[in-house]
Formats: C-alpha cells, sequence, structure tokens
C-alpha cells in the first residue's frame, strides 16, 4: 500500500531565507508521535523518493530470492521424476498381463 506524502503535512509556509536570497516553501510534518516540525519541502521529497527507492530495492531482492527458491524447488521436482522408457512399458504390461490373466 503507497502512503500518500501529503498526509504527514499538517501546514505549509513560505519563508525568504538570506542566506540563499530565495523563498523556500517549508511543510511542518509528523510521521508518528514526535513533534511536528518545519522542513523544506524539497526535503520532504528527497526523502519520499529515497523511501521509494530503498522500497523497490527490497522488493526486487525478494522477488529474485523468490524466483531463485523456485527454481531450486524444480530441479528437486525434476531430480526426482523418472521418464519410463519403452522397454520399461513392456515389462510393466507384460507383468501386469501374468498377474491378471485368468487360470
Amino acid at each position: 500500500m503507497i502512503t500518500n506524502p501529503i498526509s504527514f503535512v499538517k501546514n505549509t509556509r513560505t519563508t525568504f531565507s538570506l542566506s540563499q536570497e530565495k523563498s523556500i516553501t517549508e511543510v511542518y510534518v509528523q510521521f508518528a508521535d514526535e513533534e511536528p516540525a518545519w522542513i523544506p519541502m524539497d526535503t520532504l521529497e528527497a526523502m519520499m523518493k529515497t523511501l521509494l527507492t530503498i522500497k523497490s530495492e527490497i522488493m526486487t531482492e525478494q522477488q529474485e530470492k523468490f524466483k531463485d527458491r523456485i527454481e531450486v524447488e524444480q530441479k528437486n521436482i525434476n531430480s526426482n521424476v523418472t521418464i519410463a522408457t519403452e522397454e520399461d512399458w513392456e515389462d510393466f504390461w507384460s507383468n501386469s498381463e501374468e498377474c491378471h490373466s485368468p487360470k
């Protein structure tokens, strides 16, 4: 389930940074039970992108592990399967007729 990043935002404001000589949009955020804080909107966006990247990497890793596990299971199944030859079937049917033939 994807969490809406805006759900953490309680308020917004625009401030002017004298050191950067530009306006900055700040968001008042609270993620859990901590004290809310003002952070730049760019910081929130970077946090969310980083979290999504990490989540994607974890999911890819899990998918690879699952794929590897399926391949191992398939090899185990295939190694336990014996394919009957024509000679095996002839032996089977000849033995079967002996067992079921009337006396």
